[in-house]
């Protein structure tokens, strides 16, 4: 291959230079190299051309995007949109619809800078919105609110690291066939979210390329609803302006805890910022471990989903010897945030360690009193420490459950215990028996006594003894 493909680059503007400097100290001959889709033998060279280069912007991140080109290259079209070339010539369905970029990153904060492969593949509804500025405005750290099509990732040894399909105004992740598919020379077929690949010769005019050449190859094709396995570059789940961060595993777009179904980004990263409130409380810490722990466990289903309003429950199923073995989470997206997590991995807890396995499910219409009133002190003293969650939690006192909930800190401290010069006679008969204690509230909550299970309950603090092993450490 000849470098005379490339004009020489003079006079790069400041941040282009200092990109181009960085990515010189880690690839020193200049080429990205990786295989054909189909045959190991067919060895593809790209190199970034510093002419096309575009430097952008936000409150965490710049970055610098170069179109990778080489003697040929592999396009990546939509369908549609190369049905629409083979019907009317037109190079706007072929040349302008596919974009492989090198996108180097620099941290503001931490100055850290790392590179990757964006290629961007807008569908066929987006690309006749917008015509010849199908990709003309699209960058990394922004992109039209409307933009609809596919981005996938590469590291710079070729390897596959993850995609995003825009659709609907949805953004949602999709996965390679398999996990042997998790390389870019490993291309399966499937019936989901397929590209057409054409190789192309490509030449230079003006401030663009064009193709000719161009030979169709294998499909490019993705499934949707597969478990993640890796970290990627997460694209973000915002529309124009929105950044895009680097993931590494188990961060942003990855929940961080072990699944048994797959949530959406936006789901996904309101639950991590869920994780990331309780992480930073002792209790929630605490609690965090020993789910994360807990849906580790072979035999085990541990599942989290979200519905819209604030209705939020954990139902627990039973093996025939009365023993938990799924917990099904139900989130409510309006919801008081963290605080709401803590209350449902309480109840998750509570079931595991408890000493009677018992042959029904706890959920949200039938709960066990006991539990119901300690994850409820649980997740009032959450709040008392945790007064500015940035996930919400403000609603919770609306509830004159909650109300009655929160006096129980006359006679209990954080950690569930007895306080100092407090009787569990007291104690119990507010719990039980008071008209302003929890029982009677969450009987008017609930509709009645038949609607809670009060098999279990426990006499003043004893009802506490699930708070009080978490708290320990605390």
């Amino acid at each position: 291959m000849e470098d005379d493909l490339f004009s020489p680059e003079k006079d790069l503007p400041p941040e282009v230079s200092a990109a181009q400097k960085w990515y010189n100290s880690q690839v020193p001959n200049g080429w990205l190299t990786w295989q054909s889709a189909h045959n190991a033998d067919d060895i593809n060279t790209y190199k970034p051309d510093w002419r096309m280069a575009l430097s952008n912007e936000d409150d965490e991140y710049k970055t610098t995007e170069v179109y990778l080109v080489g003697e040929e290259v592999i396009l990546f079209v939509d369908p549609d949109c190369g049905m629409k070339y083979d019907e009317t010539g037109d190079r706007l369905y072929r040349d302008q619809v596919s974009d492989t970029r090198l996108v180097i990153r620099t941290n503001k904060k931490t100055k850290e800078t790392d590179a990757f492969i964006m290629i961007v593949s807008p569908d066929l509804a987006y690309v006749e919105r917008h015509k010849d500025q199908a990709l003309r405005n699209f960058s990394y750290l922004n992109r039209d609110p409307d933009f609809s099509g596919m981005i996938y990732y590469h590291h710079l040894n070729g390897e596959f690291s993850n995609a995003w399909v825009f659709k609907d105004g949805e953004t949602n992740p999709i996965y390679p066939k398999t996990e042997e598919a998790m390389e870019l020379r490993s291309w399966y077929i499937c019936d989901q979210y397929c590209l057409w690949t054409e190789r192309c010769r490509p030449y230079y005019m003006g401030y663009d390329y064009l193709f000719d050449i161009c030979e169709k190859e294998l499909d490019y094709c993705w499934y949707q609803n597969c478990k993640e396995e890796g970290g990627g570059y997460d694209i973000g789940s915002g529309g124009g302006g929105g950044s895009g961060t680097y993931n590494p595993p188990g961060n942003s777009s990855i929940p961080k805890i072990s699944l048994d179904n797959n949530l959406t980004v936006t789901d996904a990263q309101t639950l991590n910022n869920m994780i990331d409130q309780l992480d930073l409380d002792c209790l929630g810490k605490e609690l965090l471990n020993k789910i994360k722990s807990l849906a580790l466990k072979s035999g085990i289903e541990f599942t989290v989903d979200f519905v819209n309003g604030t209705n939020s429950n954990t139902h627990i199923d039973y093996n025939s010897q009365g023993v938990p073995n799924a917990f099904n989470i139900t989130l409510g997206r309006d919801s008081d945030g963290s605080s709401t997590l803590l209350h449902e991995f309480m109840h998750a807890f509570q079931a595991e360690s408890s000493q009677n396995p018992v042959p029904y499910a706890n959920s949200y219409d039938k709960p066990n009193l006991s539990w119901e009133i300690e994850s409820r002190y649980a997740q009032y003293t959450y709040l008392t420490r945790n007064p500015s969650d940035p996930t919400g939690g403000s609603g919770w006192y609306e509830e004159d459950a909650n109300i009655s909930i929160s006096r129980l800190d006359t006679h209990l401290d954080d950690q569930g215990k007895l306080r100092s010069g407090k009787s569990e006679a007291k104690l119990n008969k507010f719990i039980t028996q008071d008209a302003d204690g929890p029982k009677k509230m969450l009987h008017s909550e609930y509709n009645g006594y038949d609607q809670l299970d009060m098999s279990t309950m426990s006499y003043g603090s004893s009802n506490f003894t699930n708070l009080q092993t978490l708290s320990k450490k605390c």
